[in-house]
């Protein structure tokens, strides 16, 4: 986590942040890193907590291994699908990476959550639909300074929608093959 803070000065942000025009003149790299730098340390701070928070409530869910292949998934997804299905110009942060992995475990624990799951299901709704419509933040941009991605909240949610189901249909499908 500290490497993670320690990379929110400004030359880190300029070579490692998501930026269209960089990624799209071959900087590639940033497709990935711009989930590692932060615009200020208390963005940086309010992200490790929540990712701290996600990570302590829902660990039990999935193996190491998962939610490293979960991370690396929604990250490379939800970029690409940035890259080419958003006017986006620029983020850095991992609020967009916190959503989808927060819905994803919320829909993993469904089966044995339902209540819980679907009331915080619709609060995630209700924040990014207000967000929708109101692009300049909740708030939020004040308190940190700066203006808040809200596409990438969304496009990570909807990433992590489409994996769960993907991989639920994909474990339907192998359990059909294995039925005597």
């Amino acid at each position: 986590m500290v490497a993670i803070a320690a990379l929110i000065t400004q030359p880190w942000v300029n070579v490692l942040s998501w930026n269209k025009l960089a990624i799209e003149h071959g900087q590639w790299w940033r497709l990935a890193t711009g989930v590692l730098v932060h615009a200020n340390w208390l963005h940086c701070a309010i992200n490790l907590i929540a990712l701290a928070v996600i990570t302590l409530l829902y660990a039990k869910l999935f193996s190491p291994w998962q939610w490293l292949t979960l991370i690396i998934a929604l990250i490379t997804i939800s970029n690409t699908a940035l890259l080419y299905f958003s006017h986006l110009s620029d983020y850095v942060g991992l609020s967009g990476l916190l959503h989808g992995l927060f819905v994803y475990a919320l829909l993993k624990q469904f089966p044995r959550h339902k209540i819980e799951s679907s009331l915080l299901l619709v609060a995630t709704a209700i924040k990014l639909t207000l967000e929708y419509f109101h692009p300049a933040g909740l708030g939020d941009q004040k308190l940190l300074g700066m203006p808040v991605a809200t596409a990438v909240h969304r496009t990570f949610v909807i990433v992590a929608i489409g994996l769960f189901i993907l991989i639920k249909l994909a474990y339907a499908i192998k359990a059909s093959f294995h039925r005597p």
